[in-house]
């Protein structure tokens, strides 16, 4: 709700600057409850939003709940008129169900629930792209010696990050790689897998793993003023930068004294008691178990390319 918050903070400026009158009689329940129904039923079609009463009310269907050809739900207009199709056929007295074709973080921010098996889930990962926003280093032994993500390079040349941010920053921007000090990456084992392994039968409906691989690699390029990745893929350096990110954010998941978190973490409650405890909701649990699993494997596949990438050292002649 913070978004939400500082947008209506601002709404009364904002009428104000435009020629609108600065008060506003819309109190903040309403606003909230506004936004909530935007947020959880809305329809999208060419770029922007809708409500659709009646076609909001059908559910996401979890993998294996539908056709492995069945599409991912899309509404187009056809002579004036929004169609949407059904993404299989269903008997009478049978429920509706449709692909969402969105990865659980999204089907929990926006409408509150999880699926147990969704081929779209990843685990969202957030890169600040700004003046001292470098990684925390790894933990001591996941890199061999000297070769670490966090290890200072002195050998640079003194032109080398300004010559990367100048030539990567802005076309990032502009190819909305990067809208701001953040760029948000969606990621999961297999994404440095060729896209002929890709099981997803619907291709192009988001960029190709080599495509949103590449982005990534960039963008950590751009914020640690590293060589830019090349054809033939990123650098050693590059992968063990990203492994860091990796190691950094799962680091965030465990408790003091590095135990993994379980049913048994808690969380504070509303009651009175300062030190009254709840475990935290099913579908929360659920969630973060299936993001750290996502970011563990991703961490395995990149660390294991690491090491298969210093194995073949260029001798010179």
């Amino acid at each position: 709700w913070r978004v939400a918050a500082d947008a209506f903070a601002a709404t009364p400026a904002l009428r104000a600057h435009f020629g609108g009158a600065a008060t506003w009689p819309v109190e903040w329940r309403a606003y909230r409850w506004a936004t909530h129904v935007l947020d959880s039923r809305s329809i999208w079609w060419g770029g922007a939003r809708h409500l659709v009463p009646m076609l909001d009310l059908v559910n996401a269907a979890a993998t294996d709940e539908l056709p492995a050809a069945a599409p991912v739900h899309r509404t187009a207009v056809d002579a004036g008129i929004a169609v949407t199709r059904a993404a299989a056929s269903f008997a009478a007295g049978e429920q509706v169900l449709e692909d969402y074709g969105q990865p659980n973080h999204v089907l929990f921010l926006y409408h509150g629930f999880v699926l147990p098996a969704n081929k779209h889930d990843c685990a969202r990962l957030d890169l600040r792209v700004g003046a001292g926003a470098g990684a925390a280093a790894p933990p001591p032994g996941v890199f061999p010696a000297g070769g670490g993500a966090g290890d200072d390079d002195a050998e640079a040349p003194p032109h080398h990050g300004h010559r990367a941010r100048s030539l990567v920053a802005q076309p990032l921007r502009r190819r909305r790689f990067v809208s701001g000090p953040r760029y948000t990456a969606c990621v999961r084992a297999g994404l440095l897998l060729d896209d002929d392994d890709d099981d997803d039968p619907h291709p192009g409906a988001q960029p190709t793993k080599a495509a949103a691989a590449d982005r990534l690699f960039q963008v950590l390029a751009v914020k640690h003023d590293e060589e830019l990745p090349s054809k033939a893929g990123p650098s050693l350096k590059l992968l063990l930068l990203f492994a860091d990110e990796l190691s950094h954010r799962l680091a965030a998941y465990a408790p003091s004294g590095g135990a993994a978190v379980d049913d048994a973490e808690v969380v504070p409650s509303r009651s009175s008691s300062a030190n009254a405890t709840r475990p935290p909701p099913f579908a929360a649990r659920t969630l973060l178990d299936a993001e750290r699993q996502h970011l563990a494997d991703l961490y395995d596949e990149v660390t294991e390319q690491a090491r298969d990438h210093e194995a073949f050292i260029p001798l010179k002649r």
